[in-house]
């Protein structure tokens, strides 16, 4: 069959230089409030697109770095790692601790 009758016909050969499918998976995620006027000052909406033969490799560093700090079961949220922790200003030297020694002072 020749390009020109696949393509009269609606069936797009997938050797065709004019024909790629490529598939992602999309993470959206909003903070803040959208309306107006809102109980927050800004409204913040980001997405995160990963090629589906790339997924597994990220999932795999995902559950990794969780098992390293026990949060298995756990969603993280860029706010708890950006928040200011004044307990753990109060502990001398917080940043040189262990992840153990860290847990037990706080």
């Amino acid at each position: 069959m020749s390009r020109r009758a696949s393509h009269s016909e609606g069936v797009f050969p997938t050797t065709s230089r004019f024909f790629y499918s490529i598939m992602y998976l999309c993470y959206i995620d909003e903070s803040g409030t959208s309306s107006i006027p809102g109980n927050t000052s800004h409204f913040v909406l980001a997405g995160l697109a990963i090629p589906i033969w790339h997924w597994k490799v990220c999932e795999r560093d995902i559950i990794n770095v969780k098992a390293r700090y026990g949060l298995q079961d756990s969603e993280i949220h860029t706010a708890w790692i950006l928040r200011n922790y004044t307990e753990q200003n109060k502990i001398p030297n917080f940043a040189s601790l262990s992840h153990y020694q860290r847990r037990y002072q706080v």
